[in-house]
């Protein structure tokens, strides 16, 4: 994990969060801290490179120490590909069809053990495409959903009633969203064999934030977090 490179000035202290909200795959970032290109479609061909694991403001890629994660690219329900990494490039026809772009992240062996919260990832977006010969590069509309939870610095929250969960969500270099119009979540505490609906949706003067009941005992603390299995729509975007 990364941050802007900046220059120190004697006498000023400053302050950075860092692994803010839920670590998950974002757009990568340059040296000024602007977006990059996550995806795209050059002719009949679609590349993807997300960053590996983001968090508010920090970006990193998969390293050799147990960072692990894979791609897979569908088209109208039938696999085109994929990748035992977590970027690629494939070859698709010409015409028009629905795409689901699927991408998992997880941290394995030794850095887990310390790593121990929001170490897998799932994400799957679901696009229209097709080759336009006019446009050299056509940006993929990815959102990266981003969630901002109270946890302190071992990722846990108080097991406690109306604790509130922001949900924003970002585009990339190649792709501007609108405002949010429309987001679904389910949460589950058995790795995914049930699901489960929060309460209907607050106010729009909620802010984004949603009051959310936390597992365990009152008093003390619940782990934070999503696992390989958790579920999460790709909010929707009004341009």
């Amino acid at each position: 994990m990364t941050g802007n490179p900046r220059t120190q000035q004697a006498g000023r202290a400053t302050t950075e969060a860092w692994y803010r909200g839920l670590v998950v795959p974002g757009a990568p970032r340059d040296a000024a801290g602007e977006e990059l290109l996550a995806g795209e479609r050059q002719d009949n061909r679609i590349g993807v490179a997300p960053a590996f694991m983001t968090d508010i403001e920090h970006t990193g890629q998969q390293g050799s120490f147990g960072d692990i994660g894979n791609v897979q690219l569908s088209r109208n329900g039938e696999l085109v590909g994929g990748s035992g990494y977590p970027f690629d490039v494939f070859t698709v026809p010409a015409e028009d069809a629905a795409y689901e772009l699927t991408l998992t992240t997880r941290k394995t062996g030794s850095p887990a053990a310390v790593w121990k919260r929001s170490t897998p990832t799932e994400t799957t977006w679901k696009f229209r495409s097709e080759r336009k010969p006019d446009v050299a590069s056509q940006g993929l509309p990815l959102l990266f959903p981003r969630y901002d939870v109270p946890a302190d610095g071992m990722r846990t929250v108080p097991a406690q009633d109306r604790q509130r969960i922001g949900l924003t969500a970002t585009g990339h270099a190649g792709y501007t969203p609108g405002r949010l119009s429309k987001a679904a979540v389910s949460f589950s505490y058995d790795g995914g064999e049930t699901w489960h609906a929060p309460p209907p949706r607050p106010s729009p003067a909620a802010g984004g934030r949603r009051p959310w009941t936390t597992p365990g005992r009152r008093g003390g603390r619940s782990r934070c977090g999503p696992n390989s299995r958790t579920r999460t729509a790709t909010p929707s975007c009004r341009p």
